[in-house]
């Protein structure tokens, strides 16, 4: 089954807290995102969206195909509720990103003259319209990868809550033995070993999970155990890096056995880049294609 773990904002703020104690050297970066995540999650009440609809005869073609629930191009979005969070999101940047704070203030000066609209921005970015935000980022002279951040973060709750109606399609995605999502198609950005050692893999677009194989490389489905190797350091027996030797691509995986604290997949993305840095030193390669991350 899909697994839903709900989060507060104070599961959230603990999580942060634990992880700034565990790893000082994110503790900047950490308070950051520790207030972007609780900025979205209070958002989640304000969006409104109607539920998606897939007909029987769809339904079946795409379980017959192993084809995802919808492309990221059909998510639908509040785009009152994300205008909303992008506004906070831009004084959560120069309060606590002063290295992105000009670009804030550049984007929201756009958007305040009508030159640039959130709707806008919203649809450009699920239609994967790169060259858009090439072309805005240029002449606006800000920089492209916090625009698309900051567009994405704005949207998150929307696409939560969009792809929470549409795995109530899912007939069982225990045997979904896929390494893409089951709802939206977008690859893993970590896989996370639950406390009874079930391992989950955590999409990197819309945040949903699902169960998979301990033994299964989600962006070439290789299960050959001599091949499926891990990166790891004894003094972080909670994290690791599961690598491939067939596609030389690698994910990261937190194990919530070793972990004492609470395990929230995004603040864990966020608190091991220096594994990233060590997997690509190793010859591997992220399996996510974007990286929103700032």
């Amino acid at each position: 089954m899909m697994v839903e773990t709900a989060f507060s904002t104070e599961d959230i703020s603990r999580a942060a807290k634990a992880l700034k104690r565990l790893r000082p050297a994110y503790h900047a970066l950490l308070s950051f995102y520790e207030k972007v995540f609780i900025a979205q999650e209070n958002s989640k009440g304000a969006v409104d969206l109607e539920a998606p609809q897939i007909s029987p005869q769809m339904l079946a073609a795409k379980r017959q195909e192993a084809l995802p629930l919808a492309d990221i191009s059909e998510f639908r979005v509040d785009v009152a509720a994300g205008a909303d969070l992008m506004k906070q999101l831009f004084d959560i940047t120069r309060a606590d990103h002063p290295a992105m704070a000009e670009s804030a203030t550049e984007i929201e000066a756009a958007l305040e003259a009508g030159t640039l609209s959130q709707e806008t921005l919203f649809n450009r970015f699920l239609s994967a319209d790169d060259g858009f935000f090439e072309d805005t980022a240029r002449r606006s002279q800000i920089d492209k990868n916090f625009l698309a951040f900051l567009t994405y973060h704005s949207l998150i709750p929307s696409l939560a809550l969009y792809a929470e109606q549409l795995s109530h399609y899912l007939a069982d995605p225990v045997q979904w033995l896929k390494g893409y999502c089951p709802v939206c198609g977008s690859r893993p950005g970590l896989a996370v070993i639950d406390r009874e050692g079930r391992r989950f893999l955590h999409c990197s677009f819309c945040r949903q999970s699902w169960p998979t194989l301990r033994l299964f490389c989600p962006f070439c489905e290789n299960d050959e155990a001599k091949s499926l190797l891990y990166l790891f350091s004894e003094k972080e027996k909670d994290l690791r890096a599961d690598t491939c030797n067939r596609c030389k691509k690698y994910i990261k995986t937190v194990d919530s056995r070793e972990a004492e604290r609470i395990v929230y997949p995004p603040l864990e993305q966020v608190a091991s880049l220096h594994l990233d840095i060590n997997a690509q030193q190793q010859g591997y390669a992220s399996g996510i294609e974007i990286a929103l991350n700032i």
